[in-house]
């Protein structure tokens, strides 16, 4: 079996949807820059690690990652932190394109979907003694996200002849 990457499962699923890399995950990385660099200096921390968010909602990674090379590499975690803070945008450098989600009306943290994936799946799923199938549990999460959503797709599903048993 052929080994599907992320790119090719996102399109494949979604066909044609917007990836956008969550801000604040992406934030946790200058955050270990910003720490190994100026240690003990949790100010100095701060206003660098909001300057560079800053750049980054303005799609100014590059920036970003040639502010990270002003610091002088003399400890091996700063070289570590740095390293990885470029390796991950550049690998992500097509779902960082911060300025234009913002000016569309995006959002750029993944929050939203991560609290209602907990209220969908977790909540139902999750449950003491529960054990599901693939299929059960796919069934089972359709049916909670038709009910929990504020469409009418729990009414339509349930007028719809066909899904009732006899």
């Amino acid at each position: 079996m052929a080994h599907i990457g992320r790119a090719e499962m996102a399109e494949e699923q979604f066909p044609g949807a917007i990836e956008i890399l969550d801000f604040y995950h992406l934030s946790e990385y200058l955050w270990k820059v910003a720490k190994a660099a100026l240690p003990y200096q949790e100010e100095k921390q701060e206003q660098w690690t909001k300057q560079q968010q800053k750049l980054l909602k303005k799609s100014q990674w590059q920036t970003v990652i040639k502010n990270c090379y002003k610091f002088k590499r003399k400890k091996k975690d700063l070289t570590k932190a740095i390293t990885d803070l470029e390796r991950y945008l550049t690998n992500n450098k097509n779902r960082i394109d911060y300025q234009s989600y913002l000016n569309a009306g995006l959002m750029i943290g993944s929050g939203v979907v991560e609290s209602s994936n907990r209220r969908v799946v977790t909540q139902r799923l999750k449950q003491a003694g529960m054990h599901w199938s693939k299929f059960g549990a796919e069934g089972v999460m359709a049916l909670r996200a038709a009910y929990l959503s504020n469409s009418n797709r729990w009414s339509n599903f349930w007028s719809n002849s066909s899904y009732i048993c006899s």
